[in-house]
């Protein structure tokens, strides 16, 4: 994305700043923050906002911010696997493992298995359920000592 080639004012650049260092991408706040009046924030923060040449200015800045965050996959591997190491160094076996499993799942080299089951507990299905809880409720079980046991 290439700079936008218009000029904005000082305030209005600092409108753009505030703007995009917010995490809540407030504009009120911002334009406060700008030197904006702060009884008039709300109005000229929203005023802002809808200026093409303000608008322009904030998705710079903020595609400009992503690319400078960038995390790429490769990095994060890199990253996972020297942790890795160095946790094993240290002792920290437990540490170690979780970096493993974590490239692991990235590679996908393990398989997560999920089982639904969908049952109709409604009529026949249920009373059938409750009386076989029933029987066992009511059956004894006996066990015989096993050879190994002190019991005799």
């Amino acid at each position: 994305m290439t700079k936008p080639a218009s000029k904005i004012g000082p305030r209005r650049a600092k409108f753009v700043q505030e703007f995009v260092k917010d995490p809540e991408k407030n504009r009120t706040k911002a334009a406060a923050r700008a030197g904006y009046k702060q009884t008039a924030a709300h109005v000229t923060g929203s005023r802002l906002f809808k200026d093409v040449r303000v608008k322009q200015e904030i998705d710079y800045e903020l595609a400009r911010i992503a690319r400078r965050q960038e995390i790429s996959a490769d990095r994060v591997v890199q990253r996972l696997a020297h942790l890795s190491d160095r946790a094993e160094d240290a002792g920290q076996y437990g540490a170690a493992a979780n970096c493993e499993v974590a490239l692991g799942k990235h590679l996908n080299l393990f398989v997560e298995q999920r089982l639904s089951i969908n049952v109709d507990a409604s009529g026949a299905h249920l009373a059938a359920l409750l009386a076989l809880a029933e029987r066992r409720k009511t059956k004894t079980i006996e066990h015989e000592p096993s050879p190994d046991s002190d019991l005799s």
